[in-house]
């Protein structure tokens, strides 16, 4: 399995799009995300550089930052290409709306728990990458 996350939508430190659960060129789920954050905080680097991405951990959490309605989780992420970029992932927007360049969302309940699972399911077959393409205008 893999995951696409394609940008449809860019202003300067933040993008917008969706995220595609793929199992070869079938898509299993799809659902808005976006990464970095409209405000500026010392953190925010921007949203996500495109490029691969090896998804390399995952666990449920109660942390603020990645639980939203009541559901935590984390699915880490590492570029694989040079970059200074770093603590990188997956999660649901907790916390200050927006992320200092991973991909989040507020999904309801019931969404991050399908994302958990799917996630999940794919990482216990194998390796899992996540693709990070821009598709679409830039203000």
């Amino acid at each position: 399995m893999k995951i696409n996350f394609i940008i449809d939508y860019k202003e300067k430190k933040f993008a917008s799009g969706k995220l595609f659960f793929l199992s070869g060129e079938n898509i299993l789920h799809e659902t808005n995300a976006y990464s970095g954050s409209k405000f500026a905080t010392e953190k925010n680097k921007g949203a996500l550089q495109e490029g691969s991405y090896k998804v390399v951990s995952f666990r449920l959490t109660n942390e603020t930052p990645f639980t939203y309605d009541g559901f935590g989780w984390i699915a880490g992420i590492i570029p694989e290409f040079k970059t200074d970029r770093f603590d990188l992932a997956i999660h649901p927007d907790g916390g200050i709306e927006g992320s200092a360049g991973c991909i989040v969302n507020r999904w309801n309940k019931e969404e991050s728990l399908k994302i958990f699972n799917l996630i999940r399911d794919g990482l216990e077959q194998g390796t899992m990458f996540l693709n990070v393409i821009f598709s679409g205008r830039q203000k």
